[in-house]
């Protein structure tokens, strides 16, 4: 594996008050679940609305039929079989993004090998890993550290699915990088949970954290962020709050909104100096430079680095959110 930088997100408590957000994107590769996306129905062209997932899909690998748990949600995904202690060998996860980026996947609490398949927006195998369990986390050790030292398992070129099977399957059945899984790819196309918001005169869809398992791990696995796309976060509660960069290696714009919607402040979030080898987490954490957000807050926006300039925003200005559902959402 060519070793690539990537984002790492973890939440902690700065004071009664105050939390610091890091950028993080390594997926945790840890449990399977079942859930549903939610809104409209499979109808309509390629592109038409959003679709509901059953919690399984069948999916023909190399003539063989696998029944695949299905996690199309950020909730789902960071879940994804940590804690399995088995997996059949005619089962497995399917993992389906919103969009096509680069991905990391790590073994987070994962005792088991689990083989991983990346795969275009076509289907087409960009790497394939058999992901080998790692020393647990030692007591005391924070999220932060944990991660650094997992291993990455990168997917070499933008993917917007993964496979995930028994250890070992990959090669069993022969699957080379460059050949096709045959997918749904019509459905699963459609099956995102994408909230549109307009930002000055322009649409974004942006990744809905309102959980604080999404909300810790951000925008994980991606590399890099289109110039459309981005993340919104939606809080429980309304208090100040600050973002830090913690080994991200692209800039990131943040929005902080108040209760009603209201613009706070905004900030360039610029990429830090790396961990060293030997640096004690809470000195790399003491060092990060924070960004505050500048009164109490409820959600936060964040686009490709450079993006809010060419918006033409001002503190104080409303951005239009959906702002009762999505604090029911917020947990």
């Amino acid at each position: 594996m060519a070793p690539e930088p990537t984002l790492t997100r973890s939440l902690r408590r700065a004071s009664s008050t105050t939390s610091i957000l890091g950028l993080v994107a390594l997926l945790a590769i840890a449990g399977a679940v079942a859930f549903t996306v939610s809104r409209q129905s499979d109808r309509g062209s390629k592109g038409a609305g959003r679709v509901v997932l059953d919690s399984q899909m069948p999916v023909k690998i190399k003539g063989r039929t696998f029944r695949l748990e299905v996690a199309a949600t950020n909730e789902a995904r960071i879940k994804g079989m940590g804690g399995r202690t088995e997996v059949p060998e005619d089962s497995g996860m399917l993992f389906v993004f919103p969009r096509a980026t680069r991905l990391t996947f790590l073994m987070r609490d994962c005792p088991i090998p689990i083989d991983v398949i990346f795969l275009d927006p076509s289907g087409r195998v960009t790497a394939i890993h058999t992901m080998q369990p790692e020393e647990p986390r030692r007591p005391g050790e924070s999220d932060g550290a944990y991660d650094a030292r997992l291993k990455k398992y990168p997917s070499r070129f933008p993917a917007q699915y993964a496979i995930e099977l028994q250890g070992g399957m990959a090669a069993k059945l022969g699957i080379a990088q460059g050949e096709k899984i045959d997918l749904d790819i019509d459905r699963l196309s459609r099956a995102s949970e994408l909230e549109k918001v307009v930002l000055g005169s322009k649409e974004f869809h942006l990744e809905l954290a309102a959980s604080d398992p999404v909300r810790m791990m951000g925008l994980s696995g991606r590399l890099e962020i289109a110039p459309d796309s981005g993340m919104l976060f939606v809080f429980p509660d309304v208090q100040e709050r600050h973002f830090v960069m913690r080994d991200c290696p692209v800039p990131i714009d943040i929005i902080y909104l108040d209760d009603a919607g209201r613009i706070l402040a905004m900030h360039e979030m610029q990429p830090e100096p790396p961990r060293g080898p030997e640096e004690n987490p809470d000195a790399y954490e003491d060092r990060l430079k924070p960004y505050p957000s500048g009164g109490p807050m409820r959600f936060a926006i964040e686009l490709k680095g450079g993006t809010v300039r060419t918006l033409g925003l001002k503190p104080g200005a409303t951005v239009a959110l959906d702002l009762e559902r999505l604090k029911r959402l917020a947990r």
